[in-house]
């Protein structure tokens, strides 16, 4: 009973600490993610962590039954796919003595790519069981599916060594899937063939909030005779850091130069001499004062369009003729031919004033001397 307490205060800390969901809050109860005994190919994430455990009664054939608080199951991801775990309990896997002493083992994890759509995962796992007690090791390569409607399945397959030195090795596989009951229920299944014999377990699983929950389950372990009913928990100790998001950098649009427009070919002169060949269309003079025809006016009915009659008004003076004009000019220009005739008339009159004056005071300077 020593150990219940830490147990309780990892399951209070991971409900009452604030975190972002995680997917599963049930870790695997060998130190990894996954389907009870059977890992999986998902990680947790960068400084995740999760924590699992169970309250079990074992009972044996010809063995008084036993209760206890194990096993427990703590996971921490290294990175986004790397997980390392601890494991401790007291028997319950193929292999385990009886009565069994604190049986503790740790397992590392990397994802070698993670399960996409109907495409698997995959994962490399190193195990280390029964370290503190005639220890093995084994490595799995390990996969699984995400969410396929109700369904998710994990499988792996590997090399277990075990036994007294020199170790002997065997293969181990094993399958695990969860069946979805109701939003917040599933099932969980597992068939698992070890170095040491088989074991087969079922799991209904209860999410209390999408960080934590319970669970009841049953293991049967056949070479052993022994059965084992557990009522767990599971919950997000710490929740991981957001994966890093690469955001696209928007490459400035390259502005293409216009292309030179070609001027437009004239027409070819081949005459000696040029002509002019602009042609200005004038209205006709003695049209002036008249309102100007509208050749593209809309089109409108006769009674519509009839105009409504004219108020008398200030006739219009009639625009002068060329001959006006011209005679016009000629009028104007005579007229400043006689101012200029008169201004050399008067500098010539003041020409001759001067000169007179001159001689005179030439005359007067001569008399006085």
């Amino acid at each position: 009973m020593r150990l219940l307490a830490p147990i309780v205060a990892s399951a209070l800390v991971a409900l009452l600490v604030p975190g972002a969901a995680a997917a599963d809050p049930f870790p695997g109860r060998r130190g990894a993610s996954g389907i009870l005994d059977v890992p999986d190919a998902e990680t947790i994430g960068r400084g995740g962590g999760l924590v699992g455990g169970e309250l079990r009664l074992d009972k044996l054939s010809g063995v008084t039954a036993e209760a206890g608080p194990l096993p427990l199951s703590i996971v921490t991801g290294l990175s986004q796919r790397l997980d390392v775990g601890f494991f401790m309990r007291e028997w319950g896997y193929p292999g385990d003595p009886r009565p069994s002493p604190l049986l503790m083992g740790a397992a590392l994890k990397l994802q070698l790519f993670a399960p996409e759509l109907f495409r698997p995962g995959l994962a490399l796992e190193l195990t280390s069981d029964r370290f503190n007690w005639k220890g093995n090791g084994g490595a799995q390569l390990t996969s699984s599916t995400g969410q396929l409607g109700p369904v998710r399945l994990a499988a792996f397959v590997g090399v277990d060594g075990h036994g007294p030195r020199p170790y002997s090795t065997a293969l181990t596989a094993g399958l695990g899937a969860t069946v979805a009951i109701v939003p917040r229920l599933d099932t969980a299944l597992e068939a698992v063939k070890t170095a040491d014999g088989p074991i087969v377990g079922a799991a209904l699983r209860y999410r209390l909030t999408p960080r934590a929950g319970v669970s009841l389950g049953v293991s049967w372990l056949p070479d052993q005779s022994g059965v084992r009913v557990s009522l767990g928990f599971g919950a997000v100790a710490v929740s991981p850091a957001p994966k890093p998001t690469r955001v696209p950098v928007a490459e400035a649009p390259v502005e293409e130069a216009p292309a030179a427009e070609e001027a437009p070919a004239g027409p070819l002169l081949v005459e000696d001499r040029p002509h002019f060949r602009l042609k200005i269309h004038l209205s006709d003079p003695s049209a002036l004062g008249e309102p100007r025809h509208l050749q593209h006016a809309p089109y409108a009915p006769p009674a519509l369009s009839a105009a409504p009659p004219r108020l008398p008004g200030p006739t219009k003076a009639a625009a002068p003729s060329a001959d006006d004009v011209l005679e016009a000019q000629v009028k104007d220009q005579e007229t400043q031919a006689e101012a200029r005739l008169k201004r050399l008339r008067a500098s010539d009159e003041a020409l001759g004033d001067r000169d007179a004056a001159a001689q005179a005071e030439a005359r007067r300077l001569e008399a006085q001397a």
